[in-house]
């Protein structure tokens, strides 16, 4: 529905508007001069779109082009309209997907029936201009030489998305609260029949912070439910699109975060003393046991999938006693609120790594030292998540029914605003 009425429009404006020179042409002693273009008509609808092969056929006349045009015939000159029926209009689209371009080929097919005359009273002289202006169309190639070569479908489409608005995400306090644009006003490709069922299609938007040309279409193909839905209206968000997300933050700067007894939401199993810090390092007898140490959070890189931070350590007075290369792996989860809103947080972490990089310490058990590098997090009373209020989906759902995480990305289920 939604190409339809594209092309519709693109009939509409572009023709009129570009094809501004037509050739002078005589056939059968009768000579057709200053034809111009006065109107398009269009009714695309009923018509045949195949988006598994690229094909738009709009067949039987579904475009109508109004013409002036002057002639000269049996010693007399003058001036007339007519109108033209298209029979066939023939589009084909393709998409290229390593560069995210895209190809358009447009031949049009009339019959000298198609031709309708107006404007002259000599009913004999009627169908020898009739037969001349078919003639003259087909000699000169006119349709598809001079009009199909001026629609610029590809043009009208990327006009089209340059005017989306971007798409802001506010982070998380935990991320700074930064405001993040996410650009959907680039054209990626034309729609596509994948599984060929005729049944549903992919479009693509950009969904890029940066331009991203990378190809993605084919990161939801496997999953089954997302090519055939039961009636739902699914998207798909590309974990590249999170991650680009992150590295923009990452690029402008977070601020420190501090780790103390006043950031735990639970009770644990140690206490923010140099006593507690003793059980796990070595060489840190300097210190009173009840002295009570902070630290300093540095976050390095981060995915949707692993973080890399500095966490340094300050003791009683003593800022950089020693400091700690940590690396998680994190497992992620997808909060829905009020039908229609999203949140990416936090369901799970495990300490993969941990290197000593600044200070005199020995680690005594590296093992019960990354669970306990874990063991601060409470995911459900206070949630670690991307957004700060929550991704709202208004502009696309009426109500999500269903949204979960995969490999690559995540998925959405439910029913379109304006279905």
């Amino acid at each position: 529905m939604y190409d339809i009425q594209k092309i519709g429009k693109i009939l509409q404006t572009q023709i009129k508007e570009k094809v501004t020179s037509l050739p002078d042409f005589t056939a059968e002693d009768i000579q057709i001069t200053k034809l111009s273009i006065i109107n398009v008509q269009q009714s695309l609808y009923d018509s045949y779109l195949n988006l598994n092969n690229g094909l738009f056929l709009f067949t039987p006349n579904k475009v109508t082009i109004g013409f002036n045009f002057t002639y000269q015939a049996e010693g007399a000159s003058a001036s007339a309209t007519f109108d033209l029926k298209i029979n066939i209009l023939k589009i084909r689209i393709s998409n290229k997907k390593e560069d995210q371009t895209q190809e358009v080929t447009i031949s049009m097919m009339s019959n000298q029936n198609d031709f309708s005359i107006y404007g002259i009273s000599n009913k004999e002289l009627v169908p020898k201009i009739q037969s001349a202006l078919y003639k003259g169309f087909v000699e000169n190639n006119i349709l598809n030489e001079h009009i199909s070569t001026k629609i610029d479908v590809v043009k009208y489409y990327q006009d089209f998305y340059s005017k989306k608005k971007a798409f802001s995400l506010t982070t998380s306090k935990l991320l700074d609260s930064k405001t993040v644009p996410i650009n959907l006003n680039r054209f990626v490709g034309f729609c596509e029949d994948v599984v060929g069922k005729a049944e549903n299609a992919l479009c693509y938007y950009s969904g890029e912070v940066k331009e991203d040309k990378k190809d993605k279409t084919k990161a939801p193909i496997g999953n089954e439910k997302f090519m055939n839905p039961a009636g739902t209206y699914n998207m798909f968000i590309n974990y590249d699109l999170v991650n680009s997300v992150i590295a923009q933050i990452l690029e402008e700067g977070l601020t420190e975060k501090i780790f103390d007894k006043n950031s735990v939401s639970k009770k644990l199993s140690f206490d923010f003393t140099a006593a507690s810090l003793k059980i796990y390092f070595d060489n840190l007898n300097d210190y009173s046991d009840e002295d009570e140490f902070k630290v300093k959070i540095t976050i390095n890189e981060l995915t949707t999938s692993n973080v890399k931070f500095n966490a340094n350590f300050q003791i009683g007075d003593k800022a950089d006693v020693f400091s700690l290369d940590i690396e998680l792996k994190l497992q992620l989860k997808l909060s829905l609120k009020k039908n229609i809103k999203l949140n990416l947080c936090l369901a799970k972490a495990e300490c993969s790594d941990i290197q000593i990089k600044t200070g005199d310490i020995k680690i005594k058990d590296e093992n019960k030292l990354k669970e306990l590098i874990v063991e601060p997090f409470d995911y459900d009373k206070v949630p670690l998540c991307l957004d700060n209020g929550n991704i709202n989906f208004r502009d696309y759902y009426a109500l999500i029914s269903n949204a979960y995480l995969a490999n690559e990305g995540i998925y959405i289920e439910g029913n379109q605003l304006y279905q």
